[in-house]
């Protein structure tokens, strides 16, 4: 069973049910919740489907003491953040600097442009994360927010 996922992935909690018997071969027996009688796995054992991928035991013919799961984990949901920079007249601001601190990792350091759009920047931010996001440097001619 998967312990923790990697940063920006959603932990899985299948248990993967595997024996090694006396005569040295390997069998599946499904999951926790779906127990087989089960199946040696020779070769690749298909486990649970993962986008187009899926997880699987695999045991090679050179090795065939090893057993080596390979595991892919989903993507936690994500969302773009996008900001505008203007000031009091909704004229669109370059060069203000922001900081995004998530609650886990690194900070992330912007700066603004004035596009057509009025987009500052735009970054992706995680499902269940905890975002912090402040400006550290104010536009030239312009006093910066402290919210």
């Amino acid at each position: 069973q998967e312990a923790a996922a990697p940063t920006g992935y959603q932990l899985d909690g299948t248990t993967y049910l595997f024996q090694l018997t006396s005569d040295g071969q390997w069998q599946y027996h499904g999951t926790k919740g779906n127990v087989t009688s089960g199946s040696v796995i020779n070769g690749q054992q298909t486990l649970n489907p993962v986008g187009d991928k899926s997880d699987d035991f695999t045991v090679t013919g050179d090795h065939q003491q090893i057993l080596t799961l390979t595991k892919y984990d989903e993507p936690k949901p994500s969302m773009t953040l996008r900001v505008i920079k203007q000031d009091n007249q909704s004229q669109y601001l370059a060069g203000a600097a922001f900081t995004l601190q998530p609650s886990a990792g690194e900070a992330e350091t912007i700066t603004s442009s004035a596009t057509s759009e009025g987009q500052a920047f735009a970054t992706k931010l995680i499902a269940d994360g905890t975002y912090t996001m402040s400006e550290t440097k104010a536009p030239d001619g312009y006093q910066s927010n402290p919210a």
